[in-house]
């Protein structure tokens, strides 16, 4: 038991430090909107600061998230406001924000 929690706990930051670093937010189309920039600094509660860098959409610029995590698969991000967007990995390179919408937003890792 102990030692399914440890390869979980493993697995868990293993994928954190994945998500590290530069994403994209882009529309449906390919559009970049935003660069968002995912940090390993500790915002209490198992969240971490994620800061937008740049001029962003202003959906986005509104929504204005300062935490995320990684949640049953899912990657959330959360505004001061407590405001959240989910998004769940469609592959290993891409986030896409859930429910789906007519006009998706899709996070991609920056090369």
């Amino acid at each position: 038991y102990i030692l399914q929690n440890l390869a979980a706990a493993r697995s868990l930051a293993k994928s954190m430090d994945q998500m590290i670093g530069d994403w994209s937010m882009v529309r449906g189309n390919g559009q970049a909107i935003c660069t968002l920039v995912l940090t390993n600094t500790d915002a209490g509660n198992d969240n971490f600061q994620v800061f937008l860098k740049g001029k962003c959409d202003p959906a986005v610029a509104a929504f204005n998230p300062t935490m995320w995590r990684l949640d049953h698969g899912q990657m959330i991000l959360m505004s001061a406001k407590g405001e959240t967007w989910q998004f769940e990995a469609d592959d290993n390179a891409q986030w896409r924000r859930v429910p789906d919408s007519a006009d998706p937003l899709i996070m991609l890792r920056e090369q």
